[in-house]
């Protein structure tokens, strides 16, 4: 039976938590401790079921302690519309010529989603992505006086191919789970 009460706690915090994520996260921890201590506070040694709903239940809903507290009713979890069109330009934005691009990495450094790490790779990776695939083609049609300078030849598309079309997808790729997982805490 204490299993299940602590179930019931545990949820209605959680509840409280997604309820108050609009606020800042030491204010957010502020209420969950105060109403942690109250419930408690309120509760008997040994409380059954129905006494811990009946305490959950005074307290009040979730979304009731959050609009109190201040916070901003957050349906559906945080808008992502900016993180999505910066990902969206660093990505296409070329075909936007340089304007394109260029406003999509304002957009992924004005996100607190993603890490310092991240925002740097993903300004650094993008342009250079592109840029090689205009590079490669240069390399390549120098003249080659030989079998094994052709050879390497081939070996330096590969390895450009793999560094500039592949990097800049790996980088895309970590992103987008940085996102989602941002979305789910």
């Amino acid at each position: 039976m204490q299993s299940t009460n602590q179930t019931l706690i545990d949820d209605y915090l959680n509840s409280v938590r997604a309820a108050t994520r609009s606020l800042p996260p030491s204010r957010q921890a502020s209420i969950v401790d105060d109403l942690e201590s109250h419930i408690e506070q309120a509760l008997p040694p040994g409380a059954d079921e129905a006494e811990v709903r009946t305490v959950l239940e005074r307290l009040g809903s979730p979304e009731l302690i959050a609009s109190e507290a201040g916070a901003q009713a957050v349906v559906g979890g945080p808008n992502r519309t900016k993180e999505v069109f910066g990902l969206i330009l660093i990505s296409v934005g070329s075909l936007i010529p340089i304007i394109g691009w260029v406003v999509g990495v304002a957009l992924v450094w004005m996100s607190p989603v993603w890490s310092k790490a991240q925002k740097l790779l993903t300004t650094l990776v993008w342009p250079f992505g592109w840029f090689g695939m205009l590079v490669i083609p240069v390399i390549s049609l120098r003249a080659s006086s030989s079998a094994n300078e052709a050879a390497s030849n081939g070996a330096l598309q590969a390895l450009g191919v793999i560094l500039f079309v592949a990097a800049p997808f790996v980088v895309l790729a970590w992103l987008i789970r940085s996102l989602i997982r941002a979305d789910k805490e």
